[in-house]
């Protein structure tokens, strides 16, 4: 008998069969390993507030806490209009530039605006206050720009327009804390890699710096100099977010980590996921829990299949990967908070807001559609040169929920499927002999996700 009782590795594709270690999976859609040792798919989301603009897109998400109203809200932008959520949508001003991504950021409890589309017309800059949109109030003189930040005690502009390869930063704020002015002479330039533009800006505020980013290039500010960290850029501004004090952000080669020495890759276990993104400009990312860092990446081909609407989940707990796959075509994420209880929400190409659940809420389809999960590991049983079959196989679970598995000796075809109806299921498979047998389990549902610990097999020995 062997025991197969460990899946902690998750999602392992770019690697010698012979390196991938027994806990390391082969395929891993819509489950996760956030329970140490158990494999569980993922819940699902349901719509948050109702339809914003049928058909036109969500272009900026926010979560805007108004400290002197008191509240909490949602605020977004969508066929030219920036929305808010009080109880139901209501807008604040239409007739924008339709196309263009908004950018968020919040200063002296206020919210400003700032935002461009993909061929180089830009938003007026603006001020949000009590619900009252503004191009003069505190953006008086501020340039238009693609990024808005804040960054000790000041707003931050990058990639404006006509200077794509600047950054213009406010006054301080006056004695009362309320107002800030513009002058066009406070602004810096990204000389290194003459000629690209500021793809990304970000605070990392524990390690109290302003990162900018080309594409081929990054870079830190701590308002006296401007320092050069690598020469690895980003392609998506919207994909650089900090977990903890580690900032993460996507680059056409893969997924790196920044923690103030040179930014590395983790995500060549993965490569292949990587190299399917079709548009590294578009892919967004959000973090879930403090500790998940949640990269969109759209509909992408992987072996030859096809997956919609994707996302690659990297747990910084334990440094693994798994791949969603949703119903919905997103488009921006965005943290809030509602009852002091925190959620990920998500924009989508329909101009609706989903909220996703977590782990103890009772959501368990994508907006009234089955999630499905499938998951796959592989095993030569320590033996890799031997030839072996199996004939019986246990499957250990908490839940089943009717999982459906199958086997097959790598390169083969698939034999003996058979649906899990109790947690600890023992059947009879069919012999097929190889070197590497490979087990994979899948479900459709709309039910309590299945949990999964293990299983025990009868293996033989067919030739040495």
């Amino acid at each position: 008998m062997a025991d197969l009782l460990q899946f902690t590795g998750m999602l392992a594709t770019d690697l010698s069969s012979f390196l991938r270690r027994p806990d390391q999976l082969l395929e891993a859609i819509n489950v996760h390993g956030d329970t140490v040792g158990i494999l569980e798919s993922r819940r699902g989301y349901s719509q948050y507030g109702g339809t914003l603009s049928a058909g036109n897109s969500v272009k900026g998400l926010y979560t805007y806490c108004d400290v002197s109203g008191g509240s909490e809200y949602l605020y977004t932008f969508a066929n030219g209009t920036i929305f808010y959520n009080p109880s139901t949508w209501q807008s604040i001003v239409g007739s924008l530039l339709s196309d263009a991504n908004m950018e968020f950021a919040e200063f002296l409890d206020q919210l400003f605006v700032c935002g461009a589309n993909s061929s180089g017309s830009f938003l007026t800059t603006a001020n949000i206050d009590s619900g009252v949109y503004s191009t003069s109030t505190n953006v008086s003189n501020a340039p238009k720009a693609r990024y808005v930040e804040v960054y000790k005690d000041r707003v931050y502009l990058a990639n404006c327009d006509g200077f794509p390869d600047r950054f213009y930063y406010s006054g301080l704020p006056d004695t009362a804390g309320t107002a800030i002015t513009w002058s066009s002479d406070d602004y810096e330039r990204v000389y290194t890699n003459n000629g690209e533009e500021i793809t990304g800006m970000h605070n990392n505020k524990v390690l109290n710096e302003l990162l900018f980013f080309k594409w081929s290039s990054m870079h830190a500010w701590d308002t006296y100099r401007l320092r050069d960290v690598a020469n690895i850029g980003t392609t998506a501004h919207r994909s650089i977010k900090t977990v903890n004090a580690v900032t993460f952000f996507f680059n056409q080669s893969g997924i790196y980590a920044y923690s103030g020495g040179y930014p590395q890759r983790i995500s060549r276990i993965i490569q292949k996921w990587i190299d399917a993104v079709t548009d590294p400009t578009a892919v967004f990312a959000e973090v879930e829990d403090g500790v998940i860092y949640k990269l969109y990446i759209g509909n992408v081909t992987v072996d030859g299949e096809s997956f919609t609407n994707c996302e690659i989940r990297y747990s910084t707990i334990d440094n693994t990967f798994s791949i969603y796959s949703y119903y919905d075509t997103f488009t921006c994420y965005a943290q809030h908070t509602i009852s002091n209880i925190g959620r990920v929400y998500g924009g989508t190409s329909d101009g609706v807001v989903h909220q996703f659940a977590l782990k103890t809420d009772a959501v368990y389809e994508d907006d009234g559609q089955a999630i499905f999960s499938r998951f796959m590991f592989e095993t030569d049983l320590g033996l890799p040169s031997a030839r072996k079959s199996v004939d019986k196989v246990l499957i250990y679970s908490e839940l089943a929920q009717n999982m459906a598995g199958r086997v097959r000796p790598r390169g083969g075809d698939w034999y003996s499927e058979f649906g899990i109806d109790t947690d600890e299921y023992e059947t009879n498979i069919n012999h097929q002999d190889g070197r590497f047998l490979q087990f994979q389990f899948t479900s459709a549902s709309s039910v309590e996700p299945f949990r999964f610990l293990g299983l025990t097999i009868n293996p033989h020995i067919t030739s040495g």
